[in-house]
């Protein structure tokens, strides 16, 4: 598997997206979602 380190990797989700009606979520937000909630659940402990 060492063409996955030497070849560009394209993500193409545009099936996915045609036959269940998904999208994508845009990156930042769900970084900054993700991030919220990690915090929450260490203030929760």
């Amino acid at each position: 598997m060492f063409h996955q380190h030497t070849e560009p990797q394209i993500m193409d989700s545009s099936a996915f997206e045609r036959a269940f009606g998904a999208a994508q979520a845009p990156l930042t937000g769900t970084i900054d979602a993700a991030l919220a909630r990690y915090g929450r659940g260490l203030a929760n402990r």
